[in-house]
């Protein structure tokens, strides 16, 4: 009789993918666990590349798929895959009876499978709670999947106090790192040769790296705030930039469209992805000049390589901000401004070695013990712990 512990890790986007890689391999050479992999969303999706054949290529088994994306980004689309989500999920999880859930982040599918581990009694494993970011719907998903869980796994101490602060008890909360992070001594990065011959391109003087994703509290805005980006570009004609595809939140067809009508400008010189992938994208971001755009992976793993990011408009308003990043708005002057200043002798002569709030080191190992010895007994019952207010 089988009696290890199953662990059930969901993931259901390409950069959450990345950022899980080397927790679910430590379950998966585990003898004592029993990994079941639940892949889904965007993974299964071609519009997406289809990633979840990498995730094969990688060597992991998949226990069961979820698919509940809508063909359409349009207003009330995100609402109806949240309940295809929790249905999805409640139907896996009924036939796989995992152990432990666990989830990442703070997309909207993530707090639907959250709801339905809680529906079914399912002790809930989070990993990147208590983070802000103002600017995103994610924001309030991403508190109340902290609300349904019973195990945190926060990567930095601010927002382990700030799970403490939304009532959760101290000793469920492991600040283990990041685990994606774990790329850092784990990966072999790719070289710009052969970077170039993978990806079909030929670095010039200049190199940006850009992924922009909708602002979900801002969507009536989001063509104007694209165009603002590409005018931006615009002022450097002969720089070589490298594109990857936003994810599937309202607005991303909008943006997608956008950028393919503009790479078809710029023949050779700009191009847009699908997925890269975490390895060739660390391995990007260590080679160009500067990453562009509004996506966590700037904020929290590109300072370890040491390149600057431009982060722009307000989608990661909230979260720790090491001294590589140049905060601006979504005004083109300002995005130009911003690039010229990440590539002044002044700006990288004041950056640290890998100078961040994230890293700990060896994350997944640790995370993946906690997983293992953590004992189960009554952890299912929550208990509210009021914290002392000053001003009430």
């Amino acid at each position: 009789m089988n009696l290890n512990r199953k662990i059930a890790i969901v993931t259901t986007t390409r950069a959450e993918y990345g950022l899980l890689y080397w927790l679910i391999k430590e379950v998966q050479e585990d003898r004592a666990l029993d990994l079941q992999l639940v892949v889904g969303g965007t993974h299964l999706s071609e519009e997406y590349g289809k990633t979840i054949d990498h995730i094969e290529k990688d060597g992991f088994e998949i226990a069961a798929t979820l698919d509940f994306l809508t063909e359409t980004d349009q207003f009330g689309a995100i609402s109806q895959s949240m309940g295809q989500a929790t249905i999805a999920a409640t139907t896996v999880f009924e036939s796989l009876r995992p152990d432990i859930v666990v989830v990442l982040g703070d997309r909207y599918e993530i707090l639907s499978i959250a709801l339905a581990a809680a529906g079914m009694r399912i002790p809930l494993a989070h990993i990147h709670g208590g983070e802000v970011t103002e600017g995103a719907l994610d924001d309030s998903f991403r508190h109340a999947i902290t609300k349904l869980s019973h195990i945190h796994f926060p990567v930095a101490k601010a927002y382990a106090k700030r799970i403490y602060q939304l009532g959760e008890q101290k000793d469920r909360v492991f600040l283990h790192g990041a685990p994606g992070l774990d790329h850092l001594s784990k990966t072999s990065f790719m070289s710009s040769k052969d970077l170039e011959a993978s990806l079909d391109i030929k670095f010039r003087d200049l190199n940006i790296l850009c992924t922009y994703h909708p602002v979900t509290t801002q969507l009536d805005a989001i063509e104007q705030k694209v165009n603002e980006l590409l005018k931006a570009l615009d002022t450097f004609p002969e720089a070589l930039i490298i594109f990857t595809q936003p994810n599937a939140d309202e607005g991303g067809r909008i943006i997608t469209k956008l950028l393919e009508q503009n790479i078809n400008e710029y023949q050779g010189k700009r191009f847009l992805f699908k997925s890269l992938g975490l390895k060739k994208y660390l391995s990007l971001a260590k080679v160009v000049d500067v990453v562009l755009g509004n996506s966590s992976s700037g904020i929290i793993e590109v300072p370890h390589v040491n390149t600057p990011t431009v982060n722009v408009g307000e989608r990661q308003a909230g979260r720790l901000m090491a001294d590589s990043i140049i905060q601006c708005n979504e005004v083109q002057t300002e995005i130009s401004k911003a690039i010229k200043l990440s590539m002044s002798k002044t700006f990288l002569s004041r950056l640290k070695d890998g100078s961040s709030s994230y890293y700990a080191g060896d994350a997944s190992k640790k995370i993946k013990n906690t997983l293992k010895s953590i004992s189960l007994e009554g952890i299912l019952q929550k208990r509210f712990i009021d914290q002392e207010l000053e001003h009430v």
